[in-house]
């Protein structure tokens, strides 16, 4: 029975711990575990892994399984007609339910649909921007000696007074 290595540690990310448990099943068990051609699990695995290797955490356990079994690939051998499941050694543990079969088929029929729906908005063209406003006119300037000062009340018109200083006695 091979030993169990520290897979990871708490600090780790999650991704990380998972990412790192799905290494090292492929590599203690490829006969069932095969990343490029996953073939169908026995149910009740993690039970059997679990039971092997006591120190495995169960939700980075299911982390993983779940990301090995919601791939494409293994949806694919689950739907082929007469797909065998394995158990951990690599032997035949039971075939494929009808029921699993048609479910894991609806599930590649939808990933499907939706790519070919988010394909399809792709290639619609991107839609025109409104046009930009045409700049505002700038506020007038002040004449040499003859500031202008403008009062604008919270609603209502723009009220503009002109100062005037008076000559010094």
């Amino acid at each position: 029975m091979p030993q169990t290595p520290q897979i990871c540690t708490p600090a780790e990310s999650r991704g990380a711990q998972t990412q790192a448990l799905q290494s090292w099943l492929a590599a203690t068990y490829p006969a069932t575990f095969n990343p490029d051609a996953p073939l169908p699990l026995k149910i009740g695995v993690h039970v059997d892994l679990l039971a092997r290797h006591p120190d495995l955490d169960p939700a980075t356990l299911r982390r993983a399984l779940k990301r090995y079994c919601e791939r494409r690939a293994y949806q694919l051998a689950l739907a082929r007609e007469g797909a065998v499941r394995l158990d951990l050694d690599g032997q035949p543990a039971g075939a494929v339910a009808e029921d699993q079969r048609r479910f894991a088929k609806s599930k590649l029929t939808t990933w499907k649909a939706k790519k070919s729906a988010k394909s399809a908005a792709r290639a619609r063209p991107d839609p025109v921007p409104a046009p930009t406003p045409a700049p505002t006119p700038p506020p007038p300037r002040a004449l040499a000696g003859r500031p202008i000062l403008r009062l604008k009340p919270k609603a209502g018109a723009v009220v503009t007074a002109t100062i005037t200083r008076s000559a010094k006695p």
